[in-house]
């Protein structure tokens, strides 16, 4: 019985460990998913503040044009044209880019959100009772008790009486569930039966 208890034990043991490597592997699984969303959520803000930049230095080049003397006026014109119109450009592509960023973001919030459910359905699973409280350990353990318990008690009739040689054989039937232990116990010896 001391073998199948191990048995089950080891069982047991090799489970929780699977278990426990799901459960980092899941883990890490969110970190990463995490760390790409925090990844394209900063890359898309620096977007933002760039094109934010931009556009007050075209407004500045825009005062710059305004404040020109008349003669001055062609000139900074042309000036402020070209500076504006390379910085629209540039505006123009870092809303392009955050719009691809932003979609990179929702597949990574995606990924994320399923991360986060297996995480969370393999915590549900994960068993921190300890190992010999598991029903296929504990079982055995009660089973194991229950026949050393059933040994003594036949024993005790035969504690008094003189060891004699002779031929001794017995049965032990025992049902464990949840009202409780029910069961018999046959004794024979020399063709004597005791119950």
């Amino acid at each position: 019985m001391s073998i199948l208890v191990e048995q089950a034990r080891a069982t047991v043991r090799q489970e929780r460990e699977r278990d426990a490597r799901r459960l980092q592997d899941a883990q890490d699984a969110v970190s990463a998913a995490q760390g790409k969303l925090d990844s394209h959520n900063s890359q898309i803000s620096a977007q933002y503040s760039m094109i934010s930049r931009r556009k007050a230095e075209i407004a500045s080049w825009k005062r710059w044009k305004s404040k020109a003397k008349w003669y001055q006026k062609a000139g900074r014109a042309a000036r402020y044209a070209y500076e504006a119109g390379w910085r629209n450009a540039d505006i123009a592509a870092r809303y392009t880019k955050i719009g691809a960023l932003k979609a990179s973001a929702l597949v990574a919030e995606g990924a994320m959100e399923l991360a986060k459910l297996t995480l969370q359905g393999i915590e549900a699973a994960a068993v921190v009772t300890p190992v010999d409280l598991d029903p296929r350990v504990a079982s055995l353990i009660v089973a194991k008790e229950t026949a050393i318990a059933a040994l003594e008690v036949i024993k005790a009739p035969f504690k008094g009486i003189p060891i004699i040689d002779g031929d001794y054989s017995g049965d032990i039937e025992a049902t464990l569930d949840i009202s409780g232990l029910h069961g018999s116990v046959t004794a024979n010896f020399d063709g004597y039966s005791a119950f």
